[in-house]
């Protein structure tokens, strides 16, 4: 099973004038991060350097 995507920063399809330093992915539940787990590419194609990612863990309010 794999964890769903629920928000990002940058959102999904952000058209950016520069490169963003900070990239942020919220999912559903916890994640385990694989060996380079995140690929950015620009509309060119051209793939950018990626810093290894960190996972933080946050807890949501109770609904």
């Amino acid at each position: 099973m794999r964890a769903e995507l629920t928000s990002s920063s940058p959102a999904e399809g952000a058209s950016l004038t520069a490169a963003s330093s900070k990239v942020e992915l919220t999912f559903e539940e916890p994640v385990t991060l694989q060996p380079e787990p995140i690929a950015v590419t620009g509309p060119d194609g051209a793939t950018w350097t990626v810093a290894m990612p960190t996972v933080t863990m946050r807890r949501s309010a109770p609904r």
